[in-house]
């Protein structure tokens, strides 16, 4: 097929780059939701943008994604490619994670928190930004580690360059977490498995429209104007 037409929310348009993936197949995202990140268009401009599009008055953009992989001993025991984020999370909801990560080989840090995301530049404006995480502009080769309410004040967002580098996570305590792959799917990691994360080869492919982009959207969609608005 030539394209992927995805109308709906955010959620529609990544149900849509997991369809797309290893197929190199453009995804148009037209907002039918709320905020809608990934929607380069509204329902009430479809047929505008169908015919802009067929008449070739559009362009593509690349968006970086994360492999995710999890090995128990030497052997990989569950892999995800990712759009949005990987979610650490205690596998007992009453629990705390405490993990020690590791990037490029080298220890970094342990956290302690309600949960670890690892959000991609596409996911930095999903979960990673209400958790309280920067926003990075889609063409950074980079990702963010926020922690969810961390019991350290001194723990903060980091943002780190996955190109050649690998970040590997495992579990501080002896206490299985579960890994979740963009909202969708999870799988439990237990006491000993490493989580090892790394930028993906494959990419998710979107249309953009003329007169859009992402500083556009971030102005429109939260709201920016630079001065308080008059009573």
């Amino acid at each position: 097929m030539d394209l992927l037409l995805a109308i709906g929310g955010d959620g529609t348009v990544l149900s849509a780059a997991h369809m797309a993936l290893g197929h190199k197949i453009p995804i148009l995202g037209v907002n039918a939701g709320r905020v809608g990140f990934l929607a380069e268009s509204r329902v009430e401009g479809l047929e505008k943008a169908l015919d802009d599009l067929l008449a070739g008055d559009f362009s593509t953009r690349e968006r970086m994604m994360i492999d995710a992989s999890v090995f128990r001993g030497k052997k990989c025991i569950a892999k995800q490619t990712v759009l949005n984020e990987v979610h650490i999370r205690a596998h007992m909801p009453d629990r705390m994670v405490n993990v020690n990560v590791a990037y490029n080989g080298t220890c970094l840090t342990e956290y302690w928190a309600d949960s670890l995301l690892i959000s991609t530049p596409t996911g930095s404006t999903a979960y990673n930004l209400a958790a309280g995480g920067p926003i990075i502009h889609p063409s950074t080769p980079a990702v963010v580690l926020t922690p969810v309410a961390p019991s350290s004040l001194s723990v903060r967002p980091l943002v780190l360059s996955l190109t050649d580098k690998k970040l590997e996570i495992v579990s501080a305590v002896e206490r299985p977490l579960d890994l979740v792959f963009d909202g969708r799917s999870s799988v439990e990691v237990k006491p000993g498995d490493r989580v090892v994360l790394c930028e993906s080869k494959s990419v998710t492919t979107f249309i953009r429209m003329r007169h859009t982009g992402f500083v556009g959207a971030l102005r429109e969609k939260l709201g920016w104007t630079g001065k308080p608005r008059l009573a």
